[in-house]
C-alpha cells in the first residue's frame, strides 16, 4: 500500500498558487483577445482585418521612431501629426469595420483604440507603445508570400523595375531631418523589424496631402521590393 505524500510545505504551496493565479489570468486575456476579435486566424483575415492590423503595426513602429533620441524636432512633428490623424481620425472607423464583418458585438477592441487615444492625448507615448505592441500580436497581419522573404532573380528584376516606375523620384534623395522624410528604402528595410517595413509597404505611403497614395502593388510585387531593397543596391550607385 503506498503511504499518502507529505503535506505540501509553505513555500511549495505559495508557488502552486501563484503557478495557478497567473494561469487563470493567462486564460481570461486569451478568452477576451477572441472575444473582441484579437488571436485571429490569418487564413480568414479580411481587407478590414489587414488594414486593422497594418495600422497597429505601422502605429508601433512610428511611436518608437519619435521615442528614438536621434530623430530630429521636424520629424517628430510629422510623425505626431500621423498618430494624430490615424488615432483622432480612421483608427475607429476602421476598427468598427472589421468589428461588424465578423458580426462581433464586444467591445472590447474599440475599448483598446480609445485608450491609444486618451494615451495619445495625454502623451504619454510609453504606454501608447506597450498597448500598440500587445495590439499588434492579438491581430498580426497576415503576411504569407511576403515573409518569410524569398529572394530569387525574378523577384530582383521586378523590385528593380518597380523601384524606378514608383519609388525612385522620391526615395533617390532622402529628406531625413523634414517633417515628412522620404527615407532610404534599402536602409530601412535592413534595419527595420521586418513584419514593420512589410506594414508599411502594404499600408501606402504617408507622406503629406500631395504625396500620400493607396499601396499600388500585390502582395508578389511588395515581397519584389522587399527583396530588391534588402539584396540589392539602388540604380544610381553601380
Amino acid at each position: 500500500m503506498l503511504s499518502p505524500a507529505p503535506p505540501a510545505g509553505p513555500l511549495e504551496s505559495e508557488c502552486t498558487g501563484m503557478l495557478k493565479h497567473r494561469f487563470t489570468w493567462a486564460l481570461f486575456w486569451v478568452a477576451v483577445l477572441f472575444s473582441s476579435g484579437g488571436l485571429h486566424s490569418a487564413r480568414a483575415q479580411s481587407e478590414s482585418g489587414r488594414r486593422l492590423s497594418v495600422e497597429f503595426e505601422i502605429m508601433l513602429g512610428n511611436v518608437r521612431w519619435m521615442l528614438a533620441p536621434t530623430t530630429g524636432p521636424l520629424e517628430r512633428k510629422g510623425l505626431h501629426a500621423r498618430l494624430d490623424s490615424a488615432l483622432l481620425g480612421y483608427l475607429g472607423i476602421t476598427a468598427r469595420r472589421y468589428l461588424d464583418e465578423r458580426g462581433i458585438t464586444n467591445t472590447g477592441l474599440l475599448r483598446q483604440v480609445h485608450m491609444l487615444q486618451v494615451e495619445f492625448k495625454a502623451g504619454d507615448f510609453t504606454a501608447l507603445a506597450t498597448r500598440l505592441q500587445d495590439l499588434a500580436k492579438a491581430y498580426p497581419i497576415d503576411l504569407r508570400g511576403i515573409l518569410p522573404l524569398t529572394v530569387t532573380p525574378e523577384r530582383l528584376r521586378v523590385g528593380r523595375k518597380l523601384y524606378r516606375k514608383s519609388c525612385w523620384s522620391c526615395h533617390a534623395s532622402p529628406g531625413y531631418g523634414r517633417e515628412y522624410p522620404a527615407p532610404d528604402l534599402f536602409r530601412t528595410a535592413r534595419t527595420e523589424p521586418r513584419r514593420e517595413f512589410a506594414a508599411r509597404l502594404i499600408g501606402g505611403i504617408y507622406g503629406n496631402f500631395y504625396t500620400s497614395m493607396e499601396n499600388p502593388f500585390s502582395d508578389e510585387q511588395i515581397a519584389s521590393l522587399f527583396a530588391y531593397f534588402v539584396h540589392d543596391k539602388p540604380p544610381d550607385t553601380k
